[in-house]
């Protein structure tokens, strides 16, 4: 079973392009080298696919592919377990045959090995006498490369330590995977592929997924089976939830605070649909050079979406705290636990350079990546960066302690949706009728005609809100807003503005 959609993998947008090696034929040698590479996972990455049928040229995959021979594939499958049996310890990959363009395509997927390190014949050849040494076989950027004695070292040390989201979990069995929610997970990244999973074995459908333990223990999830497929994952893994608080006042007064749970997808998607819905507010100001108005907002949504992402996907879940996100009246602050990696000095946090050599949690981000809730590696801070700067915000706050504790960025809010807001009380559930009509007029004074809609938004109202709709009613009937096609008042084209 093929987790990601082909298309995806094929043009680097679910997984890294460091990650995939493209071939156009079989070249049993040049694979088995490449699967140990990915088996052995130096950088924690999440392993990789070999993709047979396509050629490539500088990284890039030519298309439409050339394809293989249907004829070949079993061939094919049956010489790759020959070749993977050759490796120490053994090391069998997942496969799948695949239709790209009409042609017929060979996938193969090897993630992060449980008995590595792994050793590969350097030379393979039918003839026993002939074969020569093992080698360790590791990835560097985009190439399998024979790994020296310093990568070795690094190696072993990694090797030692089986990252907590690909740990057995103790506490649970095969019956905590709910079937329901695998479907619910593949039909919302490739349809085909849920629609075949419906009739598979439990079991056979979560090694499929690689979501069960190595044996003796491969009737037993992994950590991030449970966090992705299970109803109720801080069940079995404490703080594994994400909280949002509301302090619309330093002293603590009036706090809302809201959970979210439930499968890792589901909490995260659940919670920024939260913020969009109920925090981030959008202004229209009118331009006096120009008939388009600017739309600004009190926070871009991509930047939040990519901060609280990024505080899921990196969190250690082995801590029992939950990701929290603090709304207060002027900044957004999102913590996790624990902080940088110690690689990463305080300069570089400063200069927004977090790029790190491994990741904490590469089955965790595989499997958000595949659901579009993560970015590849290496761009999470430049989309912040670009979503802030476009909406004209000022750069995040990046905040952690000298024991790498935590990590807390902030959001200040837009400065010009601040001040425009003063006047407004962004506490909306505070005013009167009074407060509201005066807001009303305010910025039908500074924005010109606006729709309901603008005007709900502006605000920070919902657009069925009765209390913005009594609001514009009672300036009409005091005969000081007027609409501006009285006799349409359906149309798309419906406006308010102040009479004159």
């Amino acid at each position: 079973m093929l987790l990601a959609n082909i298309d995806d993998i094929i043009h680097s947008r679910s997984v890294e392009s460091s990650r995939i090696e493209y071939k156009s034929d079989w070249n049993p040698e040049k694979v088995a080298h490449t699967i140990c590479a990915f088996a052995n996972d130096i950088d924690n990455i999440g392993g990789g696919y070999i993709i047979l049928g396509i050629s490539e040229k500088d990284g890039t995959p030519n298309l439409p592919p050339s394809g293989l021979d249907r004829s070949s594939i079993d061939r094919i499958d049956k010489e790759l377990l020959g070749i993977c049996n050759l490796i120490e310890p053994r090391y069998i990959p997942s496969t799948s045959q695949v239709m790209v363009d009409g042609k017929d395509i060979f996938v193969i997927e090897a993630t992060v090995g449980p008995n590595r390190p792994y050793k590969c014949p350097d030379s393979i050849s039918k003839d026993k006498s002939k074969r020569t040494g093992k080698s360790y076989y590791i990835r560097k950027l985009s190439s399998t490369i024979v790994a020296d004695p310093n990568d070795e070292r690094v190696l072993f040390e990694v090797s030692a330590n089986v990252p907590f989201d690909c740990r057995a979990n103790p506490r649970a069995k095969l019956l905590d995977i709910r079937p329901s929610l695998i479907i619910e997970y593949l039909s919302k990244i490739n349809p085909e592929e849920a629609e075949d999973a419906i009739s598979i074995p439990i079991e056979s459908l979560c090694k499929n997924l690689k979501i069960l333990a190595p044996p003796p223990n491969d009737t037993i999830p992994i950590n991030a089976g449970i966090l992705f497929f299970n109803e109720k994952p801080e069940t079995f893994i404490e703080g594994a939830r994400i909280e949002i608080v509301e302090m619309p006042d330093p002293t603590g007064e009036g706090m809302v605070e809201t959970v979210f749970d439930g499968p890792l997808d589901v909490q995260l998607q659940n919670s920024i649909e939260y913020l969009r819905t109920n925090v981030i507010k959008t202004m229209v100001l009118k331009n006096s050079e120009s008939p388009l108005a600017d739309r600004i907002h009190s926070y871009p949504l991509t930047a939040l979406e990519e901060i609280v992402s990024n505080a899921v996907y990196h969190k250690d879940y082995s801590v029992n705290e939950p990701v929290t996100i603090k709304v207060k009246p002027d900044r957004i602050e999102v913590t996790s636990i624990p902080g940088p990696d110690r690689s990463i000095s305080d300069e570089r946090i400063r200069n927004f350079d977090m790029a790190c050599p491994r990741y904490r949690n590469a089955r965790i981000g595989d499997l958000l990546k595949h659901r579009g809730l993560a970015e590849k590696r290496g761009t999470g801070i430049p989309t912040i960066l670009r979503s802030l700067r476009m909406n004209g915000s000022l750069p995040p706050i990046l905040e952690t302690d000298p024991d790498r504790s935590y990590f807390k960025v902030t959001v200040l809010m837009n400065e010009s949706f601040r001040k425009n807001y003063s006047m407004a009380n962004m506490e909306r559930g505070k005013r009167n009728g009074d407060e509201l009509r005066r807001c009303i007029l305010i910025s039908l004074r500074d924005n010109g005609p606006m729709s309901v809609r603008e005007l709900a938004d502006t605000l920070g109202y919902s657009r069925n809100a009765q209390s913005l709709y009594a609001a514009i009613r009672s300036l009409v009937d005091s005969g000081d807003v007027e609409y501006t096609l009285p006799d349409k008042m359906s149309s798309r084209n419906q406006r308010i503005r102040l009479k004159i």
